[in-house]
């Protein structure tokens, strides 16, 4: 897992050293409570952004994912969600770190908090 201690900027957020042109996939590593406002600045350090963004940018990570993050850009690109690569998320009953491209079901229960309370720790979220 990430140590976003450790980040460059003292933000605790990672930007992927992409540049946005290559095919591989650019990614902000966050901690949910982390707020939306931070990722855009950070990514849009590097000419990029989130695909999906909430209408009010000071509400944190983990709290509108875990309503799937809705925003004016999900009828474009979908909700903020179905933009996560990765999670660290700890419910009533487990702690798991997930990938999407391990279990595709096990990691959209997680995403959707299995119907119980949930806390984001840390999340891969795209940026193009």
């Amino acid at each position: 897992m990430t140590n976003l201690n450790s980040s460059q900027n003292g933000s605790g957020i990672l930007v992927s050293a992409c540049d946005g042109k290559s095919p591989l996939v650019c990614y902000v590593d966050v901690g949910g409570g982390q707020m939306w406002i931070d990722v855009f600045h950070a990514a849009l350090q590097r000419g990029l952004t989130p695909l999906s963004l909430t209408d009010y940018m000071y509400a944190t990570i983990g709290g509108t994912l875990s309503n799937a993050g809705m925003g004016g850009m999900a009828f474009r690109f979908g909700p903020q969600i179905s933009n996560v690569l990765q999670l660290d998320v700890v419910t009533g009953m487990t702690h798991s770190i997930l990938s999407g491209n391990l279990s595709i079901n096990l990691f959209h229960n997680h995403l959707r908090c299995e119907g119980l309370n949930c806390i984001f720790y840390f999340l891969e979220i795209i940026i193009v």
